[in-house]
């Protein structure tokens, strides 16, 4: 039988003290492909329409009666400022707040509806 001695030991503690850091440190698939984080407005290139999402959202059915878009796929999405603009707001990867690529306003927050999409 062979004895596990202190020098053994402490090599044994910083190995798995470096896969537990390994893990925290590289980010998970999820994670990786993106995500809203936070509250968006979200246009739906097929129907038109804006749909609001909350949480976190890494894909999202559109909620439009009859249609069966994907405003939100891997995280990539248009998000549409207060002000209605969407074409300049295309999101990738994780996405917490986002500035309008037209007028400046953030695009994330947004609790009230934004104003008509723009055309």
């Amino acid at each position: 039988m062979s004895e596990l001695t202190r020098r053994d030991m402490i090599k044994l503690t910083a190995t798995a003290g470096a896969a537990g850091m390994a893990a925290l440190i590289v980010p998970s698939r999820a994670a990786a492909e993106g995500a809203l984080h936070g509250t968006f407005w979200v246009y739906c290139e097929q129907c038109k329409n804006v749909d609001k999402v909350e949480g976190i959202t890494r894909n999202h059915d559109c909620e439009t009666n009859g249609c069966d878009g994907k405003p939100v796929a891997g995280g990539t999405a248009y998000v549409v400022c207060p002000n209605g603009h969407w074409k300049k707001n295309k999101v990738q990867d994780i996405t917490r707040q986002h500035e309008c690529g037209t007028c400046g306003e953030q695009c994330e927050g947004n609790k009230k509806r934004p104003k008509k999409p723009e055309d």
